[in-house]
Order: C-alpha cells, then sequence, then structure tokens
C-alpha cells in the first residue's frame, strides 16, 4: 500500500527531493511489506520505481537525520526497479 508522507522526517525527505528536482506527486512513502516493521524502516519510491542519484542520496542523509539504502531488482517487463529503505538516526 502506498502512503503520503506522514511524518515530519518523510515531509523533509520529500522537500529535499523537490529541491533536488524530483517531481512532487512522484514521491511516494510505502508501507512495510518485508518484516521490518518493528526496525521502523519505511520505504520511498520515486515514480515507477526509479533510480535516485547517489549524490542526491546523500543530500538527503546530510539535511536530514536519516540512512538510506536501497534494493534493485530486474523485471523483464520493466526493466530495473529500486526501492530506498530508511531510518532516522
Amino acid at each position: 500500500e502506498i502512503y503520503p508522507a506522514i511524518t515530519p522526517i518523510e515531509h523533509k525527505i520529500k522537500l529535499l527531493l523537490v529541491m533536488k528536482g524530483y517531481k512532487r506527486d512522484d514521491i511516494k512513502f510505502i508501507s512495510d511489506e518485508i518484516g521490518h516493521k518493528e526496525d521502523d524502516i519505511r520505504m520511498l519510491r520515486i515514480g515507477n520505481w526509479h533510480y535516485i542519484e547517489n549524490e542526491d542520496i546523500s543530500y538527503v542523509e546530510k539535511h536530514c537525520p536519516v540512512k538510506i539504502e536501497y534494493a534493485k531488482w530486474y523485471k523483464q517487463d520493466c526493466g530495473w526497479r529500486f526501492v530506498y529503505y530508511f531510518k532516522t538516526n
């Protein structure tokens, strides 16, 4: 299930990514689907699972107390897909 930004940290991540040129409507925050709920890990995706540039991840981590990591997979009909997991420091 896809959610909008719901916490102050998520709103700040969204603002920082918009400042880096990402479209506001493409920034999605996703509920946890793989068992990290106890760890307070949330997921972020851009549009249809697009890549976020490393320098933009570093920019967000510099200005927001989060650590961001990503997972990627390949779908034959869509190409590479990326999801970003973040946890507050």
